[in-house]
């Protein structure tokens, strides 16, 4: 049984057995993707979670619930705002592939021809957000499969097709692997030469 949140303007389920995915994405966030992709400024969103901001339900069984957001960035002063959001006690490819799935499908059932809005999307290194783009947006069964039209792309024996939704890792993850890698190998005193 859902409960109607006027100031959410959707409905939110009461109650929610293990394990547990919860999604939405309003009326009002669809028609700023449509509004942006009209406007000709919507290129890139912007896909990660967390598990530190949602806590376990009680008497759950799960330690960790992560948060999962696609956000775009609005205006000239870039404010961000969530295009669709997700709770689950899951992180993995098929999971990402069904919230993802949806958000298509809600777009497409809202202006069909918009598909896709955006033809970036920013993700970090999660090999669930890189499957599941790949397999939601792209049609591609694993990121490996990706990677290879890649490589047909810049080697010339394909071209990109208009539907393709590109994955981009983002950098300033990568800059995070980076030093998460050198905290792991060198002293404190020896960082410096390299932070």
């Amino acid at each position: 049984m859902a409960k109607e949140h006027s100031w959410l303007n959707m409905k939110v389920p009461e109650s929610i057995q293990e394990p547990f995915i919860v999604t939405w994405a309003s009326q009002q966030q669809l028609a700023i993707v449509q509004n942006l992709f009209k406007q000709g400024v919507l290129t890139t969103i912007h896909v990660d979670s967390t598990g530190s901001v949602v806590r376990p339900p009680q008497n759950s069984t799960k330690l960790t619930i992560y948060y999962y957001a696609c956000v775009v960035r609005i205006g000239e002063i870039e404010t961000v705002c969530p295009i669709t959001d997700m709770v689950s006690a899951t992180h993995d490819r098929e999971t990402v592939t069904e919230w993802l799935k949806c958000l298509k499908d809600l777009i497409i059932a809202k202006d069909p021809s918009i598909w896709p809005p955006f033809k970036n999307v920013v993700t970090d290194f999660s090999w669930a957000f890189m499957h599941g783009i790949s397999k939601a947006w792209n049609g591609k069964e694993t990121i490996f499969e990706y990677l290879d039209m890649c490589h047909r792309i810049l080697s010339g024996r394909e071209t990109l097709s208009y539907s393709t939704v590109v994955i981009t890792s983002c950098t300033n993850h990568y800059v995070k692997n980076i030093l998460n890698h050198v905290k792991h190998y060198y002293p404190d005193d020896e960082k410096q030469h390299f932070i």
